[in-house]
């Protein structure tokens, strides 16, 4: 869709400069915003780009959800490469990929009588799924 002024849109000036950013993890607003386009102007691909079944607006959504992809896989890397010199980064991967087996579990319990000062007590474990045990966190 070319702009009233006869011109190329926005979109198509900025695509590949908005994909790049998209590539490199960022959202789309915020590639968008770095490139100086408005928030109801990145609205409005995204809506166009929904509804279109083919044209620069579908091409649009095809080519960004690549681009998704493509940071997905990147940053993951990044993310286990890191894993190598810090263990504890393999810990928070699982708990984010696989939150049912993996998330932390936090339990807190208070003690006191009445006007006196409570105690507060935070234990947390980790719950595996399989053998429903559970270990402590040091």
């Amino acid at each position: 869709m070319a702009n009233p002024n006869g011109g190329p849109s926005k979109l198509l000036r900025l695509k590949d400069r908005s994909l790049a950013a998209a590539r490199q993890g960022h959202t789309l607003e915020a590639a968008c915003g770095g490139l100086g386009v408005h928030r109801s102007a990145n609205l409005h691909w995204l809506a166009a780009s929904r509804t279109a079944s083919s044209g620069q607006y579908r091409d649009f959504l095809i080519a960004y959800e690549d681009a998704q992809n493509t940071a997905e896989r990147v940053l993951t890397s990044k993310l286990l490469a890191a894993a190598n010199k810090e263990p504890r980064v393999l810990m928070w991967i699982l708990e984010r990929r696989f939150p049912g087996n993996w998330r932390l579990q936090q339990h807190q319990a208070f003690s006191g009588s009445a006007g006196q000062l409570l105690e507060l007590r935070v234990s947390k474990e980790r719950e595996t799924r399989d053998s429903h045990s559970s270990y402590p966190i040091g």
